[in-house]
């Protein structure tokens, strides 16, 4: 863009904010004073955005009074004067749509022009993560412009071609029953999993990522807890049955026997049959050719390990813009591991980890990929036999913001058997209060087997001790 047309797009602009009374609003809630270069359009649009703020409307014949003292002013009073004298003549003849078709791209030059300023000035002084917060701001920004919405007509096809891509939004779990009932990663929307401590929220998000591989997603899975070399291990153990070593393994895995009405009946018991291990010799040779048959060649999962309690939401926007630029990698799902190890104050709790659920639910919204996240119960959860949100206390934040919240339950003796329930405490897309029991096996890097859903007779069935090796 010359800087001749931008100088006429902006006094269009201006014209609008003056004289427009029914744009004025757009403009107002898109412009800012600052996207203007020259020091009298600043004032002028000033005067005119504070008079619709004031009255709703624009100023237009106001706009004389509201500026007297600088059209009085022997200084730049005739400069004033012929601009306003343009103004008049523009309101008359100017293109709206035109004007408003142009706004989003004046705004996105403005807006890195000065960006790039504040930006060099602050690399002078070595401020480099300022810097890198202000361009990821300015990003930011950019994306979520002028954004209209979906506009709900018969002539808009868009409408029409969310029925059909209403699938392509979603993200199965693999868990069959969750994914039968629709609890599942959604576009747009925060899902957390809250667990007691060493529960499982690593291995759940693992099986969410493993499921997402086969279904041709990227993935970027974040750890703020667990290393990046035993988180990879993690995944060889899930995507292929793998033991860590040979004698943690666990001996039985659970089957589900249901009735024709699909309620639990009873619970058997398999035996485990013999797994490679970690350790095995020539495992790796092993891993490379599964990995070739199982997964496509190209990159679908990076694993990114920050320190605990250091990284924050700008923290994470800035590394999602750096993954794009210098690997083209735009993940379409995230996970992270876990939200409470995010860069949070002990000392405002409360607020600290509302405001990060919520700009977590902004990543998801703004970049129309689904964000998983886990989280640990606090100690009022511990030997409750069922958790719910009424559990959670000052976690609460976590309900309100999640669109998806699952809990897991597990009493000492499921454990032992290798079994566990996730209760459902918030569903968008499905119903609240759903229970559902699922199978695992931990040692082989399986955190559901195989799943039903159950109701208050699951403990009648769970009573009856019934070992069957099948």
């Amino acid at each position: 863009m010359s800087e001749n047309f931008s100088a006429s797009l902006s006094e269009n602009i201006l014209t609008l904010l003056v004289f427009n009374d029914t744009k004025i609003a757009t403009l107002v809630s898109n412009i800012e004073v600052g996207h203007f270069e020259n020091i009298y359009y600043k004032t002028i649009a000033d005067k005119a955005i504070d008079f619709y703020k004031g009255f709703g409307e624009s100023p237009k014949e106001h706009i004389a009074d509201l500026l007297e003292k600088e059209l009085n002013s022997e200084s730049n009073g005739d400069i004033y004067k012929k601009i306003l004298s343009n103004l008049y003549d523009n309101s008359n003849s100017i293109n709206v749509d035109y004007v408003l078709n142009e706004l989003e791209r004046f705004i996105k030059v403005q807006t890195l022009k000065k960006s790039t300023k504040k930006v060099m000035e602050l690399l002078q002084y070595g401020k480099v993560e300022e810097a890198e917060d202000v361009l990821s701001n300015s990003k930011k920004s950019l994306v979520t412009t002028f954004d209209p919405g979906i506009i709900f007509n018969v002539n808009n096809e868009e409408i029409f071609n969310s029925i059909d891509t209403f699938e392509e939004d979603l993200i199965y779990t693999g868990i069959e029953t969750l994914d039968t009932l629709e609890h599942v990663p959604t576009k747009k929307e925060l899902y957390t999993f809250v667990a007691p401590p060493s529960r499982g929220k690593s291995w759940f998000l693992i099986h969410i990522a493993k499921f997402a591989l086969l279904q041709r997603k990227k993935i970027l899975h974040v750890t703020l807890e667990m290393g990046e070399k035993r988180l990879i291990q993690r995944y060889f153990q899930s995507l292929f049955s793998l033991s860590s070593k040979i004698s943690d393994l666990q001996e039985y895995n659970a089957v589900f026997e249901t009735e024709k009405n699909g309620e639990l009946y009873r619970i058997n018991f398999s035996k485990v049959p013999k797994v490679k291990t970690l350790r095995d010799e020539g495992i790796i040779p092993y891993l490379k050719e599964r990995m070739e048959k199982t997964l496509r060649p190209t990159t679908n999962l990076v694993i990114k390990e920050f320190p605990t309690g250091s990284l924050s939401i700008n923290g994470l926007t800035r590394y999602l813009d750096n993954l794009e630029t210098y690997h083209n990698f735009i993940p379409d799902i995230i996970l992270v591991d876990y939200l409470d190890l995010m860069d949070i104050d002990p000392e405002r709790l409360r607020i600290d980890l509302g405001r990060t659920c919520v700009e977590l639910r902004g990543i998801a919204v703004t970049r129309n990929i689904p964000v998983v996240t886990v989280a640990q119960t606090n100690r009022t959860a511990e030997g409750q036999v069922l958790i719910t949100r009424k559990n959670l206390a000052e976690d609460f934040s976590k309900v309100k913001t999640s669109d998806v919240l699952i809990i897991y339950n597990q009493t000492a003796e499921e454990k032992a058997r290798g079994l566990a329930r996730l209760y459902i405490d918030k569903g968008r897309n499905g119903r609240d209060g759903d229970v559902i029991l699922i199978s695992q096996n931990y040692s082989i890097g399986q955190f559901a087997l195989s799943s039903v859903k159950i109701n208050n007779s699951y403990w009648d069935v769970l009573n009856k001790k019934e070992v069957t090796n099948v």
